[in-house]
Order: structure tokens, then C-alpha cells, then sequence
């Protein structure tokens, strides 16, 4: 994780020249031990797409699904704040081949970012665990770690086909930040076109009626928090 622009955590940065790739590069050798250098790929938030499954011992998908971000805090290079799953044949066809070549078994997501000059996909990474993806696509008709359980204990059951693409996942704080911090700027959302984005049904990160405790939780921590601040700033 990278600190830039006034102490904000980023996944990763852009070097637009060789001067500043050097300038990039010694920053975080000076601060992390384990980095990836690779290609920018052109393209914002909602070019990134997602391909979620469950190979069994035998490396064949038993189940899968698509996702596509929505919107990233911070852009681009932050972490996911608004969801959704998609069909995107192109997306399975990548996925499946690139998996089954290595033989892969196991919970699995591939990020892909399409360029926007070429409509061609790229890998930036594969995840060979559960991600917080697996609960909007339980939600939507495809429980990948339940699969995965029954497969290990040998009672399969029954394998869903296919999934709901109207639910979306949501981070409502972190949401709130990318968006006030994106406000101002030339390419940003406006403010009705990010309220009306809101007209779907939702599940949230921390969030849900039948299990309310986490929230409550993260509140009083979020809370603890803020009076640290608070206190640090106009009580030295």
C-alpha cells in the first residue's frame, strides 16, 4: 500500500514519464519490500472486470460469474466501493481458458481491465482465495464458498446456473469520500448522475438487517476515531 496525495492509502500509482517512473519507484523501495511494475492499462473504474469461480480436484469450473466495478476511493487505484455482476461472455472464455491451462483447483478471481483505445482485456492479477465478491454473487444465485464446501465434503448438490445482475454491492462511506474528493474535477460524476446510481437494490460491506452487530460496531470504532482526531486537533 502506497501513501500519496496528503497521506491517502493507494493500491498502486502512475508514472506518466521516466522521470517521474524513477521518482515512483524510489518512493516505494524506500517503503515496501514486495511491488509489481507493469503496464498502465487505459482506462477507468468501470473497466475493471472480474472472474469469479470454484474449479474443482479435477481443474473444471463448477460454477462461476462475472462482476465489473463501478467505482473505486480512491480512483482508480483504491479500493472497491460500488459493484456489480454482469454476463460477459468474453470475460468467461479468458478466465476459463487461462485457468484450466495451469490446472488450476480452488476459489479463484481474475481482475481484467479492458483498454478503452482497443476493447482488448489484460490480466492485472489472480486471487487464489475468497474476496469480498462472494457475497453479492451469493446474493445474486452463485454461493462459490458454499460450492466449494459441499465439493470438499463430497455432497455437491445442486449447481446454479446462472445469477441476478440487479443487485449491486455497496460502501457507503467509502463511496461518500470518492465522490466528494472527485467533486470538483473536470471528468468527475455529478451529483444527481451518483444519486440516481443508487436506484438498484443493494447489500453493503458492513450493513445488514438480519445481522446488525458488525455495523454498530464499526460505528463506535469509527466513532473512537474521529474523537481521537478530534482531541488531537484542538487539544495538543
Amino acid at each position: 500500500m502506497i501513501q500519496e496525495r496528503g497521506g491517502k492509502q493507494y493500491k498502486g500509482v502512475l508514472a506518466d514519464d521516466k522521470s517521474s517512473f524513477k521518482d515512483v519507484y524510489q518512493k516505494i523501495k524506500n517503503s515496501e519490500s514486495d511491488f509489481v511494475i507493469q503496464e498502465y492499462i487505459p482506462g477507468s473504474d468501470n473497466s475493471i472486470y472480474s472472474f469469479h469461480a470454484y474449479f474443482n480436484r479435477g481443474a473444471h469450473p463448477v460454477a462461476y460469474f462475472v462482476g465489473r466495478k463501478i467505482r473505486n476511493f480512491p480512483k482508480e487505484y483504491g479500493h472497491s466501493t460500488y459493484l456489480e455482476l454482469i454476463r460477459d461472455e468474453e470475460v468467461v472464455r479468458l478466465g476459463i481458458d487461462i485457468l484450466k491451462r495451469i490446472n488450476y483447483v480452488g476459489l479463484v478471481k481474475i481482475d481484467f481491465k479492458q483498454d478503452i483505445r482497443t476493447k482488448q482485456f489484460y490480466i492485472l492479477e489472480i486471487n487464489p482465495r475468497s474476496t469480498l465478491w462472494n457475497y453479492l454473487g451469493a446474493v445474486s444465485g452463485i454461493n462459490l464458498p458454499l460450492l466449494a464446501y459441499r465439493d470438499i465434503i463430497g455432497e455437491p448438490g445442486e449447481i446454479p446456473k446462472d445469477y441476478r445482475t440487479d443487485i449491486r454491492w455497496l460502501s457507503f462511506p467509502e463511496d461518500v469520500k470518492g465522490f466528494l474528493q472527485e467533486f470538483h474535477q473536470r471528468d468527475s460524476i455529478g451529483f444527481w448522475e451518483w444519486i440516481l446510481s443508487y436506484w438498484h437494490r443493494k447489500v453493503y460491506s458492513v450493513f445488514a438487517w438480519q445481522d446488525p452487530i458488525p455495523f454498530v460496531v464499526a460505528c463506535w470504532f469509527h466513532g473512537q476515531s474521529m474523537l481521537r482526531r478530534l482531541k488531537k486537533r484542538f487539544m495538543p
